[in-house]
């Protein structure tokens, strides 16, 4: 695709095509998203699950807006700088927030949001958890947590065979709701095959039942059994009638992680990098996304399946070197001229639009409207 000259810019009109976008640009292929939401929507309505996307994939209240409008009960976010982003001037009214406070200032904080907004905290130590609870003390506000159970990922959470005795220990801290447990599985994504995948989400499954029916025993009302992970979900989706929450976040987009896990198709990924060739050489062309915009994330937890850092679905050339703003495809120069425009799957979706401002949403090479991004930066 050529290019015609931009009309771009903060103080000018939304093009209505995106031949008139400067770049780098992201971009959101509108029937795809639409397609994605559906699916998970379809997946969760089937089994009478409630759906809590994770919000930190798109960072978007309109995005939000859009799950919430397809079917999720809520979201769920990753800091508290997206908890009060995405919950103000009348965003969403019941958030989780699944990762775990450890300071009283981050409690303080979040009991001024859990005046406003329907709030769960997460808690996997007692020590954090007496930390929350004094802060709702405090601020005179209750508050609901769920236990974070480890289920093979070893980052965060309490053995499920623990539950029993955290949740006797928790009874005494009278200003927690203790509402159920939840897990991430989120080694699914070192995954080298389908079946070392499919392994992964029946433990995820079995793991937080079996921690389910510990804090039982230990006398709570547990009300909420949830699980997160994309690739997780799209596996093992029989099993998912034995929890009651799914949390997958990079569903909404797809990316070239769960084309390379099998759980997505190339037209499956709503999200593209619009990039330009800016010079061509002997054996290598040089785009203007560099790291700054496509990452360097290969997958958090490591993944082998997947090379370079960008696809460019029409030709099948990859990305293969990145600094901070040139991408360099070797061999490109015999495909490439300066000047094309090149629309790449990146690697890890949810990474690609933190560094963002925007997003475009389109239909074919048509500009719709625009996402913004309400949460930037790295935050809090």
């Amino acid at each position: 695709m050529k290019r015609e000259e931009s009309v771009d810019a903060p103080d000018r009109p939304l093009p209505l095509t995106i031949d008139r976008l400067d770049t780098p640009a992201l971009l959101v292929d509108l029937p795809r998203l639409h397609r994605n939401l559906a699916q998970m929507a379809e997946i969760c309505g089937q089994r009478g699950t409630v759906l809590r996307p994770h919000a930190k994939s798109h960072k978007s209240r309109g995005l939000m807006q859009l799950q919430l409008e397809s079917g999720a009960a809520g979201i769920t976010v990753s800091k508290l700088d997206e908890a009060y982003a995405l919950s103000a001037a009348g965003g969403c009214r019941d958030v989780f927030l699944a990762y775990p406070i450890a300071s009283g200032l981050k409690a303080a904080r979040a009991m001024k949001l859990a005046r406003d907004v329907n709030l769960t905290l997460a808690v996997d130590t007692i020590d954090g958890a007496g930390i929350i609870n004094q802060a709702a003390m405090e601020a005179g506000v209750p508050v609901r947590v769920l236990i974070e159970i480890d289920s093979g990922l070893a980052r965060c959470g309490i053995k499920p065979e623990e539950a029993e005795d955290f949740v006797l220990q928790l009874r005494r801290m009278d200003h927690l709701d203790v509402a159920g447990v939840f897990t991430h599985a989120g080694h699914a994504y070192a995954a080298s095959s389908r079946e070392e995948l499919r392994s992964i989400a029946e433990q995820e499954v079995k793991e937080v039942v079996r921690a389910a029916s510990g804090a039982a025993r230990g006398g709570t009302e547990v009300r909420v059994i949830s699980v997160g992970s994309t690739p997780t979900v799209l596996t093992n989706i029989e099993a998912l009638e034995k929890v009651s929450e799914l949390r997958p976040g990079n569903y909404v987009f797809k990316d070239r992680m769960q084309i390379a896990l099998g759980v997505a198709a190339v037209d499956e990924c709503a999200l593209s990098v619009l990039t330009t060739v800016v010079s061509t050489s002997t054996g290598h062309a040089v785009i203007d996304a560099g790291s700054k915009t496509l990452g360097l994330d290969k997958g958090a937890h490591g993944n082998d399946a997947l090379v370079g850092y960008g696809l460019d679905p029409e030709s099948g050339w990859i990305v293969d070197r990145l600094s901070e703003e040139h991408g360099v495809i070797s061999d490109g120069a015999s495909r490439y001229r300066v000047g094309d425009v090149l629309r790449l799957i990146p690697n890890h979706a949810c990474v690609v639009t933190d560094r963002a401002a925007v997003l475009y949403a389109v239909a074919d090479h048509e500009i719709a409207h625009s996402f913004d991004l309400d949460v930037r930066g790295g935050g809090r």
